[in-house]
This record gives C-alpha cells, sequence and structure tokens, in this order.
C-alpha cells in the first residue's frame, strides 16, 4: 500500500475518532497572539466539542509571550515554538486533527504589494513561510486545515500551491 494511502487512512480513523470523542487536537502556524486559535477553540466549545492545542509556532517571541500568558487556547501541555517555518524542524512537530494557519498576509495584500512594490505576492520575502507549510503536511496529517489570510490570497500562486498539494494528500 502506498504511504500516502496509509497516511489518509490514519488520518481518517484519527478524524472519526475525535468526533466520536467531541475532542480536537489542534496545531497553529503562524499564531500570532492567537485570537484565531481562541475563536476556534470557543466555536468547538459552542458546538459540545473540546479541542487542546498540542502545538503552537511563530517568528516573533513578542507574541508568543502574550499568546502563553494571556489565552486560554494555550495549556501547560501546549508545545510552542519560535522560528519560521521554513526553519521548523518537522521532528517536533505531531499529527493533529486541525491544522491552522495565518501565513504573512503583507505580501498578499494590496496595501502591502502597494507598499514594497511588488505585483505578485510571491516577490515577498515572506512568502516562503508556504515552504515550511507545504513540507510539514504530511508529518501532521490534518483532517481540517483552516487558513486565515485576506481575501486576495485565494488567488495567489501560493495559495493555489496549497490547495494542490492538499488535493494531492487526499484532503
Amino acid at each position: 500500500t502506498h504511504h500516502l494511502e496509509l497516511k489518509r487512512r490514519q488520518r481518517e480513523f484519527n478524524y472519526n475518532q475525535a468526533m466520536q470523542n467531541r475532542h480536537f487536537t489542534k496545531g497553529v502556524f503562524c499564531v500570532g497572539i492567537g485570537m484565531a486559535t481562541k475563536s476556534m477553540k470557543d466555536g468547538f466549545h459552542a458546538q459540545g466539542f473540546t479541542s487542546q492545542c498540542v502545538w503552537a509556532v511563530d517568528k516573533e517571541n513578542k507574541y508568543l509571550d502574550i499568546f502563553m500568558r494571556q489565552n486560554d487556547a494555550c495549556s501547560p501541555t501546549t508545545s510552542v515554538h519560535c522560528a519560521e517555518l521554513e526553519e521548523l524542524e518537522l521532528s517536533t512537530l505531531t499529527a493533529v486533527n486541525v491544522c491552522q494557519f495565518s501565513l504573512d498576509c503583507a505580501a498578499h495584500s494590496k496595501s502591502g504589494k502597494s507598499k514594497n512594490g511588488f505585483t505578485v505576492a510571491e516577490q515577498h520575502s515572506s512568502t516562503t513561510g508556504a515552504y515550511g507549510l507545504l513540507k510539514s503536511l504530511e508529518t501532521i496529517n490534518a483532517g481540517i486545515y483552516i487558513s486565515e489570510n485576506v481575501s486576495e490570497a485565494q488567488d495567489s500562486t501560493t495559495y493555489m500551491l496549497i490547495k494542490s498539494t492538499l488535493q494531492y494528500l487526499g484532503l
């Protein structure tokens, strides 16, 4: 059996178990202070589910400090990593049911492109974070991916590549 088929089966089993137990594990890339992560936790709770943020990654230590100290979506068991996504060691991540990511919007927004003199998002150095996300997809093997970004991002080459990769992986 192909390794991606085995990953698909494991992902579906894990997701079905999470639904049955009404408990989701989450991983978050570019967590910032965790407003979207907190909203997701509250949304799950409102629907009768519990959730646990297993790991969170951000390149800014000042945001991670706020996330860890003031956000109840972060628990003492949350593994917090201060790193650029493309530099993150994959062995520090574990499989989760839900992966949330908020790639840098400065590359995709109209104002960010105008300010930096870019015509396409991929000219911005921050889009290398997508590489880190893409290389991690098989490792985290989530059943649900949630992206938060400006609306212009959805039609970018970066997001087309992310969507194509998710489809290739059977998501």
